[in-house]
């Protein structure tokens, strides 16, 4: 994914995969209730300027 930092004007990227889980269900056969879990990783902690793309080096 690749967004615009506005205050330093340049472009980042970002590198990150996750997944999630969720289950339905009724309480007492009455009750609809949802619970799930989700986890993401974010693959550089530091993103980095992507190279040629406004970068002022």
């Amino acid at each position: 994914m690749t967004s615009f930092n506005f205050r330093n004007r340049q472009h980042v990227t970002y590198a990150s995969a996750g997944g999630e889980v969720y289950f339905d269900t009724k309480i007492g056969n009455v009750l609809p209730f949802s619970f799930g879990m989700r986890y993401s990783h974010l693959f550089n902690d530091n993103p980095g300027i992507l190279r040629g793309r406004g970068a002022s080096s």
